[in-house]
């Protein structure tokens, strides 16, 4: 962000001085003898040009290897006893002990990252009716949230320990463009949607990033009096439940299968895929361009050299994202991560379609990273490659 606004300010001075500069002398080449730029308003705008080229590199390779930053740590706690028994009464609970885990998360592409999450400990029939509430903010993004429970009864489901909940939840978000609230009963597993938003280009930066979306992940847990608990990982915590029942739940509320068609020109994919960045480039290419004599001519040699060097820095980040699926080592979410932006490519969509497909066949990758790479394969075959 720094960057971003150090560049803007430079880009307005500079504007600024060039046009107070050069009020005494015309804009166009005089005919067959054009004339050369005052060597100030020259360096000035090759300067100013310059550093947006560089401004731009910087963002882009930041914005690559910043979707790969550590995990916020957060506030969970598992069990380390069996779970108690369950009555198969299906009655309403008198008394019991149980966690309350609430995870804010992004999910992309089949990858769930922990933003925020903290365990409560309920007891229960103390915190009947307690509202458990907090506030999550990230950038322009403000989470509200807000959980009770009134009733817990509990019962057996083919030997399986299951909790039927009474109580009320209310989820509110609001950011630049959007303002959402939901409110509604409760169940366990359960996974609420937030927000979503397409894969976009950010602001100085080539490489797109993804299109996530914020969920609130709830869950519920009897645990035993006398468990000592512990500090647990978030993967622990999905474990808890098991990865299919999150599946199962995350395929309704998450579905990220859906993706736009190919555009259907090249100019049409080049605007879409430069977004509010074709501004930029523009303003530097006119910049450049003074340090021409054929002002028009150099232009157009900018404009080329320009889009070549988006098409490099597009490749750049394609590598950086092949690196890390690449790195058996990696943890796990991140190599998912790094699968799911491959297709976040905007001019090596064949090399990103070739590296989908050499994953999904690959024997040593993890069973969860074979198969998104299948399924973007599938779709990127779908999409552009009909």
């Amino acid at each position: 962000m720094a960057v971003k606004l150090v560049a803007l300010l430079i880009l307005l001075l500079g504007g600024a001085a060039v046009f107070w500069m050069s009020r005494r002398w015309g804009w166009t080449s005089p005919g067959l003898r054009p004339r050369s730029r005052h060597w100030i308003t020259r360096a000035i705008c090759g300067a100013l040009g310059g550093g947006l080229v560089v401004a731009i590199a910087v963002c882009t390779i930041r914005e690559a290897r910043g979707v790969y930053s550590e995990p916020v740590p957060t506030e969970l706690r598992v069990p380390t006893l069996p779970p108690p028994e369950v009555r198969n009464d299906h009655q309403p609970l008198r008394k019991g002990r149980f966690l309350l885990h609430v995870v804010i998360v992004s999910w992309f592409e089949g990858a769930m990252t922990p933003l925020q999450g903290r365990t409560y400990e309920l007891r229960w029939p103390q915190d009947a009716d307690r509202a458990f509430q907090s506030s999550f903010k990230s950038g322009g993004v403000k989470i509200d949230w807000q959980v009770s429970l009134s009733e817990i009864r509990s019962y057996k489901f083919k030997d399986d320990a299951m909790l039927d909940v009474d109580g009320n939840r209310n989820l509110s978000a609001r950011g630049p463009t959007f303002n959402s609230s939901s409110s509604g009963g409760l169940h366990f597993p359960e996974l609420n949607l937030i927000s979503s938003s397409r894969d976009q280009a950010a602001f100085f930066s080539v490489a797109r990033s993804g299109g996530g979306r914020s969920a609130v992940l709830m869950d519920l847990t009897p645990v035993r009096d006398e468990d000592p608990l512990r500090t647990g990982t978030f993967e622990e915590l999905l474990a808890i439940r098991g990865n299919d029942a999150w599946k199962k739940e995350a395929h309704g509320a998450l579905d990220d299968s859906s993706s736009g068609a190919g555009s259907g020109s090249p100019a049409e994919a080049l605007i879409e895929a430069l977004q509010g960045n074709l501004l930029i480039l523009l303003a530097a290419a006119i910049l450049l361009a003074q340090l021409f004599q054929r002002r028009s001519l150099g232009f157009v040699k900018a404009a080329a050299c320009l889009l070549l060097y988006v098409g490099a820095l597009d490749r750049v980040a394609l590598r950086i994202h092949e690196s890390r699926l690449g790195q058996a080592g990696a943890p796990a979410q991140q190599r998912l991560l790094a699968c799911g932006h491959l297709p976040s490519t905007a001019f090596f969509r064949k090399t990103a379609l070739g590296d989908l497909e050499a994953t999904a066949s690959d024997p040593a990758a993890p069973p969860a990273l074979r198969d998104l790479a299948r399924r973007l394969a599938e779709r990127e075959r779908r999409n552009h490659f009909p």
